[in-house]
C-alpha cells in the first residue's frame, strides 16, 4: 500500500507546486470571503489535484501496469481514495504555510487562519466532489468520464448555492427552523463527529461502488 501512495505522489510531484501557485491566487481573489476563504482555496485545489492523478495515471497507462503485478484491485482502489486524504491535507498545509507568510510579510494582502469548521467543510466538499467522481473513473478510466469533471465541479458549486438560498427563503417554515437550530445548538464536538462520520460515510460507499466498477473492468 505504501508503495502505490508514493506512486500516487509521484505522478504529481510537479502539479504539487502549481497547486501551491493556485492556492495564492484564490487566496487574492477571495479576499471578501475572510474565514471562508480556507474553504475556497482548498477545496479546488484539493480536487484539481485528484484529477491530476487520474490523468497522469491514465496517460503512463498506469493501470495496464498495476495490473501486471501481483497487486489486488482493492488496493489500486483504495490507495486512491487514501491519496485523495493526503492531498487534501497537502492543500492544507499549502494553505497555512502561505498564511503564515503573507501575515509575517506585513503586506495589504490577508490570509484568514484555519478554523475546525472551515477544515471539517472543505473535507466535506472534496470528500464529496470526488466520492461522486471515481466511480465513474474506474468503470470508465479518465479519457471517457473527464468531462465530469467540468459537470461535478460546477454541480457542487450549483448545488451548494442552490441550498443556501432556499434555506435563507424559507427560514420561516417550521421544519427548515427546526433543522437549523438542531445544527445550532449541537456542542462543537458532536458536530465534528457528525461531519466526520458524514464524510466516512460517503467515501466508503463511494468506495464501495468504485471496487465493484474495476473489479469487474477488463484491460
Amino acid at each position: 500500500m505504501l508503495s502505490l501512495l508514493y506512486k500516487e505522489l509521484l505522478l504529481i510531484r510537479r502539479q504539487l507546486l502549481l497547486g501551491l501557485a493556485f492556492i495564492l491566487l484564490f487566496i487574492f481573489a477571495f479576499q471578501s470571503l475572510e474565514e471562508k476563504m480556507f474553504i475556497a482555496a482548498v477545496m479546488p485545489v484539493a480536487y484539481l489535484l485528484a484529477m491530476t492523478s487520474c490523468a497522469c495515471e491514465e496517460k503512463n497507462r498506469g493501470d495496464i501496469l498495476l495490473n501486471s503485478l501481483p497487486l489486488s484491485r482493492k488496493a489500486v482502489v483504495l490507495a486512491k481514495y487514501i491519496t485523495l486524504v493526503l492531498l487534501f491535507l497537502v492543500a492544507s498545509l499549502f494553505y497555512y504555510i502561505l498564511y503564515l507568510a503573507i501575515n509575517a510579510a506585513g503586506i495589504s494582502l490577508r490570509a484568514y487562519p484555519i478554523t475546525i469548521e472551515g477544515l471539517l467543510i472543505a473535507f466535506l466538499a472534496v470528500a464529496f466532489m470526488n466520492s461522486v467522481y471515481f466511480p465513474f473513473y474506474f468503470k470508465l478510466g479518465y479519457i471517457k468520464s473527464r468531462m465530469l469533471f467540468f459537470v461535478v465541479f460546477l454541480a457542487a458549486f450549483a448545488g451548494i448555492a442552490a441550498i443556501s438560498n432556499y434555506l435563507a427563503a424559507h427560514q420561516g417554515e417550521p421544519w427548515v427552523r427546526q433543522m437549523l437550530n438542531f445544527f445550532a445548538a449541537l456542542p462543537q464536538p458532536a458536530a465534528i463527529v457528525l461531519l466526520v462520520g458524514f464524510s466516512l460515510l460517503i467515501l466508503l460507499i463511494s468506495y464501495g461502488i468504485s471496487l465493484y466498477f474495476y473489479t469487474r473492468r477488463e484491460f
